[in-house]
């Protein structure tokens, strides 16, 4: 007995949970159920039935039979029951079928409404077929009225009305914002100055009239503009058969601007964020261009830190205090999530990848040489066959200006793989040595040559006497010996003038003595030897040392033992 029941108890309970079970199956069939018929009416596709312009009301449409082929199919008999005037509308009647109601006038059957179309339009379908045809009804009479001779005849009258304010406002506008130009030109262009900070200036009083003329210029064609938009479109909207012209216009110019200021509403967040960082990032440059101004100008003074590097340095700092600014703004700018711009984004940086790497290379050579100190602006340096003064200095190129005026420019690349020979660096200390060499015959005392080319550097004006001239042999060749005369100058400027001074000095020295600088050539073996007897050893202008032999002046030139 106590079996039994305790089979029944375990009965009762497994009866239990299947009708749970069951229950569930049931509800979730229903909710799906909902699911689906509720899914089935948002993909219900609608499109409005339109009668000059405007639209009645709105059928659904299936895959078979489209919702805008069956609303123009409507709209179609509509016209058809208008333009037959024998037909009242008031002889409008509903016929209800089985789940759907038939809307006629007299015998002319309008449209047929089926729940799919209440439904779409969240009413009951009785509540929609008296609705469709009260509006039905005001269309055929509105349809008829504006058809009649009275209604065009005004209609015309208000077109040609508007035209004339239309072409008047515009005339009046030109006129008037010539005349405002004029008077802003006659009594404000003179006062009108340039945006200066301190002596820095930022915008040109040119520039600002400038803007101000544009402006003025933008206003006016933008009255323009809406005045011709405005006329049209109330002209095209006083005909029945252009009302929906009309409205298409006004559409073109209605959606845009509402999208746009929805954007912007919706956008506003982020253009907050990105306005702020815009002012932190600008005025952050704004001081760090003041800090190396005062480096550059000395003001401030940073140990080992040479002024001449303050700007690039500057330079290199907003770089990239900009490159950081970019990427904390780059989730915040429009699109910027979209594929297209990432896209755009890959490709410029593979564009730049490939086709800047010279660009970069001169980029980071300008900064190598800037602080390797090799030269600034204002020296004179020599790079291959090259010499002049550095104009500017760039992060590509660089610019010398020649003795020749020419102006040359060379990558920075260029001037990082070559030797750069700075002229205006040792000219700070002791002055720059200039040289340059003679070729004479071994037949001719060396002292005397020497003395020769030591007293055409003491002639020369644009010379340094200390240090004192030397002269060097630089080589004893086979037919002559080389002298190389160096003479100290205050500075690498003029060294053209200088050179041609001094080798005019050095014509005149050495034909004054008597002496031909030339390098004889070897014909046969002369009969004398080619040798500076010891009386000869300081000929004029050498001076001989006390107790040596006395200096005689000779000519040891042969003529008809040289070629």
């Amino acid at each position: 007995m106590h079996q039994r029941n305790r089979i029944n108890g375990c009965g009762t309970r497994a009866g239990l949970i299947s009708l749970l079970f069951c229950l569930s199956l049931v509800f979730s069939s229903v909710l799906y159920a909902q699911a689906e018929s509720d899914g089935e009416i948002r993909r219900v596709h609608t499109a409005p039935v339109m009668i000059d312009g405007e639209a009645l009301f709105h059928v659904a449409g299936t895959n078979s039979y489209p919702a805008q082929a069956r609303a123009d199919e409507v709209a179609e008999r509509i016209k058809t029951v208008a333009r037959d005037r024998a037909l009242s509308p008031d002889d409008i009647s509903l016929r209800e079928l089985d789940e759907r109601i038939d809307v006629y006038v007299a015998n002319h059957r309008i449209v047929v409404l089926y729940p799919v179309d209440a439904s779409a339009e969240g009413v009951a379908l009785p509540e929609l077929a008296q609705a469709v045809s009260e509006r039905l009804k005001d269309s055929l009479l509105s349809f008829r009225e504006q058809r009649t001779d009275r209604y065009l005849l005004f209609a015309t009258l208000k077109s040609l009305g508007a035209l004339v304010l239309c072409v008047g406002g515009i005339l009046v506008t030109v006129w008037a914002f010539r005349r405002w130009h004029r008077y802003l030109e006659e009594r404000f262009k003179e006062r009108v100055q340039g945006l200066k900070i301190e002596s820095f200036e930022i915008l040109r009083a040119e520039n600002i009239w400038l803007v101000l003329t544009r402006c003025n210029n933008f206003i006016s064609w933008v009255l323009v503009f809406v005045l011709v938009y405005a006329g049209v479109e109330f002209i095209l909207s006083q005909y029945p058969w252009t009302r929906a012209t009309s409205n298409i216009l006004l559409d073109w110019l209605i959606d845009p601007l509402k999208q746009m200021l929805l954007s912007i509403v919706e956008y506003l967040p982020s253009l907050i964020f990105l306005a702020i960082l815009v002012t932190i990032t600008r005025y952050c440059i704004k001081l760090l261009y003041l800090f190396f101004l005062g480096v550059e100008k000395e003001r401030v003074v940073l140990q080992g830190f040479e002024p001449e590097w303050a700007l690039p340095t500057y330079k290199l700092c907003r770089f990239f205090i900009i490159v950081l600014a970019a990427v904390l703004a780059y989730p915040y700018i429009p699109g910027s999530g979209s594929a297209a711009f990432q896209g755009l984004s890959i490709f410029l940086g593979v564009m730049v990848s490939l086709g800047a790497s010279s660009a970069v290379a001169s980029i980071v050579a300008g900064y190598a040489i800037t602080y390797r100190r090799a030269f600034k602006i204002g020296d004179m340096i020599k790079v291959g066959e090259h010499t002049g003064v550095v104009e500017d200095m760039r992060l590509l190129v660089t610019h010398l200006r020649t003795f020749h005026n020419e102006e040359v420019v060379l990558p920075n690349s260029q001037l990082l793989n070559s030797s750069v020979i700075n002229l205006s660096r040792p000219a700070q200390a002791d002055g720059l040595v200039i040289h340059t060499s003679v070729g004479i015959g071994y037949e001719t005392p060396w002292r005397q040559v020497e003395a020769m080319l030591k007293e055409a550097a003491s002639r020369t004006r644009s010379l340094k006497t200390s240090p004192a001239p030397f002269v060097l042999v630089k080589n004893l060749g086979d037919y002559g010996i080389e002298y190389q005369l160096n003479v100290y100058v205050s500075g690498p400027t003029h060294l053209p003038h200088r050179y041609a001074d001094l080798h005019r000095n050095i014509l005149d020295v050495f034909n004054e003595y008597g002496v031909a600088i030339m390098t004889p050539s070897y014909v046969a073996d002369p009969d004398d030897q080619k040798l500076v007897p010891p009386h000869g050893w300081y000929a004029a202008p050498a001076k001989a040392p006390e107790g040596a032999v006395p200096p005689v002046k000779t000519n040891n030139t042969d003529p008809d033992k040289k070629r």
